[in-house]
């Protein structure tokens, strides 16, 4: 029963990640590499923000968080970053590195999770080892050991 919840809330917080950074910081790039390229469209909408209000699309959020929760894999969306290639400088090499942006945005975060997934790992396999290394120095000072006849422990 408690692995249950337990279960729950790890895709309750899943759900929380896609919604408040995944999606986010994904659409951000879309509007950034086209606000840098020339195309002010999704400024002018107050989508060149990080804030996940902004690129929040009600279906695809909920059709998300219904999908992770009950399903077990993720199926949504956010609120596509308008962009007008007509403003574009260098036309379809900019239309190019603008669509993507995005997804190359999806691959650094999931590296910086990554790393720090291993990063953690590594910390909790050395803090073992230290913890073992504590615990046959204090196995070796232990009485017994210090006594020359080992059957009075």
């Amino acid at each position: 029963m408690s692995g249950d919840v337990e279960d729950l809330i790890k895709r309750a917080a899943v759900v929380a990640i896609f919604l408040l950074v995944a999606f986010p910081v994904h659409e951000f790039s879309h509007a950034l590499a086209a606000y840098r390229l020339g195309d002010s469209t999704a400024r002018y909408q107050g989508r060149l923000t990080l804030n996940p209000i902004a690129h929040f699309d009600p279906l695809g959020g909920t059709l998300l968080a219904i999908s992770i929760l009950f399903l077990g894999f993720g199926f949504g969306w956010a609120k596509p970053t308008p962009v007008n290639p007509y403003n574009l400088r260098n036309g379809r090499r900019a239309e190019a590195i603008v669509a993507l942006a995005g997804p190359i945005s999806n691959l650094l975060m999931a590296i910086a999770v990554g790393n720090s997934a291993a990063a953690d790992r590594r910390r909790s396999r050395s803090e073992r080892g230290r913890r073992r290394q504590r615990s046959r120095k204090l196995h070796l000072r232990h009485p017994c050991h210090l006594r020359s006849n080992l059957r009075s422990c």
